[in-house]
């Protein structure tokens, strides 16, 4: 009885160190937003996420109501104004957890440049909380656990389960004689199975063999060069076409932006073709939202709505937008899409560091990039999930004209677990004028580059589905958000 009265208080301690640690990391949280109420537009967190019945929660709730009330900031006469008119539970809630004076003792106890850190911690201790109600016997992990991080905390519980099930499963372990099977292996060929979800592409498309399930296709450019242009150009108007649904997740871009350029892929490229009234008339999709659509415009823009609405079902075209990007993130997101709702394809625009590493870039930095994409294709391959992810990644400043690895620098790894690596540049004015850049079309046809045109190289490094041996030619023209397939061209490495 002493033993087990001796592990009941050393649990009974463990709860009460959680139960402490999460109130002070709640309430340094809570009083960094008192401090400045622009960081709750960079750091969300649920209600839920604080202790029932705590003062964090409360003073956290009276600032979302107060923010609601389009409050910018807030001093003692604005919050217990504020209070008094919630009513008298309200009131006495806010008097026995001591009031302003308990917000302004933890104010003083705070450094802003640190809520980063108090965010993090706050999402951690909740964790671990929400795993003991669950069942999860945290009391006698504690010592490992409690030094985890939110991050470390969801690979470990990925981990563990993942350890449960595959001992019991050894299905990926399965010995087969390749003798057996042929047969039915041509008969995939034939019936294209092995093919993955063409692009909206002929010519890359005939390069990478379209975008295979479990397996990650990386496009990278430099800033500016139309990573986002590229991704809804070759992706989305294939989506359409087969109505097949996908869940873009963003980082860069509202929901807006993406809407209006997909109406404008409509509009320029099924509209303007397929209805008289419209021929020969375009949507420019930048330059005129100071002055609004023109009547034609405007008509077009219309009929490609009515278009969207009639063809596509509801569920097919899914955004959201990572206001605060982590790898943590984008995999739950990932997962619950495919599980949830069955969604295949997913794309993840754009890919990069975690926003909680700041500017405290380090060779660590880079390994945890490094890690995460790792971790993401652990999440996507065949043997898990088995869906296809399509990811852009920003490149820093380069001269070369030749792009390969090379090119990622101090992330270069990332591409170890890509299945298809795609770099992407513009093509010079000089090799459009001069003719230093010589194209054959689909057809074995030579293609003259029209100096007045914009165009866009393809080098494919990686390539586990086809050859990299050439570089594909795209016309392009990122106003009316169309593409066109001009042809294939051979850029040698520079030594």
């Amino acid at each position: 009885m002493a033993v087990i009265s001796a592990e009941v208080e050393q649990q009974e301690k463990k709860r009460d160190e959680l139960k402490k640690l999460s109130h002070v990391a709640e309430m340094m949280f809570v009083a960094s937003l008192y401090t400045d109420m622009s960081l709750m537009d960079d750091y969300h967190i649920k209600v839920s996420h604080f202790i029932k019945g705590g003062p964090a929660r409360m003073f956290y709730n009276i600032l979302l109501g107060m923010k609601k009330k389009q409050y910018d900031s807030v001093n003692q006469t604005d919050i217990e104004t504020y209070v008094q008119s919630l009513g008298e539970k309200a009131i006495n809630t806010y008097r026995n957890y001591g009031g302003y004076q308990t917000i302004l003792s933890f104010i003083e106890a705070v450094d802003k440049k640190n809520v980063l850190t108090y965010y993090s911690d706050v999402k951690r201790y909740s964790a671990l909380r929400r795993l003991r109600m669950a069942g999860f016997d945290v009391e006698s992990k504690w010592e490992d656990l409690s030094k985890l991080s939110y991050g470390e905390l969801n690979q470990f519980m990925e981990s563990t389960m993942s350890d449960v099930f595959d001992e019991f499963d050894d299905s990926n372990n399965k010995v087969e004689d390749l003798k057996h099977g042929m047969r039915e292996m041509v008969e995939k060929i034939q019936t294209r199975q092995y093919q993955g979800l063409p692009v909206n592409s002929h010519c890359l498309n005939s390069v990478i063999n379209g975008m295979a399930l479990g397996n990650i296709t990386m496009v990278a450019g430099m800033s500016g060069v139309g990573k986002t242009f590229v991704t809804s150009s070759l992706v989305i108007p294939t989506i359409i076409k087969e109505n097949i649904p996908i869940l873009i997740i963003c980082n860069e871009e509202d929901a807006d932006k993406w809407r209006w350029d997909i109406v404008v892929w409509i509009a320029n490229n099924i509209i303007a073709s397929r209805y008289d009234e419209f021929a020969g008339q375009k949507v420019e999709k930048i330059g005129r939202f100071g002055d609004g659509l023109n009547k034609k415009e405007l008509a077009m823009v219309n009929k490609a709505i009515e278009w969207y609405e009639e063809h596509l079902e509801d569920g097919v075209l899914n955004f959201v937008n990572l206001e605060t990007f982590s790898a943590d993130q984008a995999i739950a997101l990932i997962r619950k899409y495919a599980i949830k709702y069955g969604v295949k394809y997913f794309i993840l625009d754009t890919f990069k560091l975690d926003n909680d590493i700041g500017s405290k870039v380090t060779d660590n930095s880079w390994l945890q990039l490094q890690q995460n994409v790792v971790r993401i294709y652990n999440v996507i391959k065949e043997s898990n999930l088995n869906v296809h992810l399509w990811i852009t990644y920003q490149l820093s400043k380069t001269p070369k004209k030749y792009l390969d690895q090379s090119v990622l620098g101090m992330s270069k790894n990332v591409a170890d677990v890509v299945s298809t690596l795609i770099l992407v540049r513009n093509v010079t004015e000089r090799e459009k004028s001069e003719g230093k850049m010589k194209v054959m079309g689909p057809n074995g046809v030579e293609k003259v580059l029209n100096p007045d045109n914009d165009y866009m190289v393809f080098f494919i490094d990686k390539n586990r589905r086809g050859t990299t041996s050439k570089q594909v030619v795209i016309e392009t023209d990122k106003g009316l958000n169309i593409i066109r397939d001009v042809g294939f061209t051979t850029i040698y490495e520079e030594f």
